[in-house]
């Protein structure tokens, strides 16, 4: 079959249209919230990274942690939070007591929180909010879209001037 220089025109428009809408689809975020909680039993110094207290592998994808500590002993206990050894925020949690803390653009490899007692237990409840791609292979096949698209594009314009020459 033969392609006219309109059908072949019409053929690349359509494509690169086509790549620009899956595009967008692809491109469509989706937030998901999980909730959970866990006790720690303190006796002493304990180091937590944000994975180890949530147990969540889509940790990396999160993007914000909130967290609600409540210290069900009678004692205080010390919560530290550090990023890359250096503390940024740091709290003595009386017994009885909540505190909520936040963590928003994060580098979850270096987030450690650090908790210090004797003889107590924080019962930790936690937010994430993980982001996420459901349409991502939309992306791809409008990438192949794109590059089909401007490959029938050029074949137009070569048709056009090899006409051109022959008249």
């Amino acid at each position: 079959m033969l392609l006219t220089p309109r059908t072949l025109l019409l053929l690349a428009v359509s494509l690169l249209l086509s790549s620009i809408i899956l595009s967008f689809i692809g491109s469509y975020e989706a937030l998901n919230i999980i909730e959970g909680s866990k006790n720690i039993e303190i006796n002493g110094t304990s180091f937590y990274t944000l994975t180890m207290l949530t147990q969540e592998p889509r940790v990396f994808n999160t993007r914000r942690i909130s967290f609600t500590f409540l210290n069900e002993g009678v004692n205080p206990v010390s919560i530290t939070f550090k990023a890359n050894e250096t503390v940024t925020h740091s709290i003595i949690l009386p017994g009885g007591e909540t505190y909520s803390y936040q963590f928003s653009n994060l580098s979850v490899f270096e987030n450690v929180i650090v908790f210090d007692s004797v003889g107590t237990r924080v019962r930790v409840s936690y937010k994430l909010e993980i982001t996420a791609f459901p349409y991502a292979g939309l992306s791809i096949l409008a990438l192949i879209l794109l590059v089909i698209g401007t490959i029938l594009l050029i074949q137009y314009v070569a048709m056009k001037v090899s006409l051109k020459m022959e008249k």
